[in-house]
């Protein structure tokens, strides 16, 4: 089983295009972690249990039976970690990150192979698009929305990272993203 991650800033159509990948992949199989919602006056770090969720999901998907799905999708994952850990709280540093994706990676180990990161891209008009929408969609759109921060600290990653990475253009069309996934599945 291959694993995909597909990854992005905020409110870059990371869910439009999960849609239309479901309705068009049936060897694809959607994960989302729904345990990561969190009630406000709880004092959980979300940052830590993004860490123990990226350490458990390397070492429990090496082992992963093949299902009746080739591809697994994840919408976010260990790169979602280094952003957001720094973006929103700043409490951990860009090399304590850093040293959290080389962790995960190390783990996965050969599996690493097996994993494929889909980065949506934007650009100057896509982030200005993203800046104007008038969507709060839970406690983070409240809290930071410096869209050109997330996208710097996710371009950063391809440099630190072994994964491999596949670019895609945000806000595309059905066709493109049908496309340009085949084109993802094949290399």
């Amino acid at each position: 089983m291959d694993i995909i991650i597909l990854e992005g800033i905020r409110r870059s159509g990371k869910s439009y295009t999960i849609e239309i990948l479901k309705r068009n992949f049936k060897n694809l199989t959607y994960y989302k972690d729904s345990s990561m919602g969190f009630v406000d006056h709880n004092k959980v770090c979300p940052d830590s249990i993004a860490i123990g969720r990226d350490l458990a999901y390397a070492q429990f998907l090496k082992v992963i039976n093949k299902s009746e799905s080739d591809y697994l999708l994840f919408d976010r994952g260990y790169w979602s970690t280094y952003v957001y850990g720094q973006c929103w709280r700043n409490k951990f540093t860009k090399v304590d990150m850093e040293k959290h994706v080389k962790k995960v990676e190390e783990i996965y180990g050969d599996f690493l192979n097996n994993i494929k990161v889909v980065f949506l891209e934007v650009d100057a008009v896509d982030i200005e698009l993203i800046e104007s929408m008038n969507r709060e969609k839970d406690q983070w759109d409240k809290s930071h929305n410096d869209y050109r921060e997330q996208y710097s600290l996710y371009s950063e990653l391809p440099l630190i990272s072994k994964v491999k990475v596949f670019e895609m253009k945000a806000f595309q069309s059905s066709s493109y993203i049908v496309n340009k996934f085949k084109d993802i599945l094949r290399s």
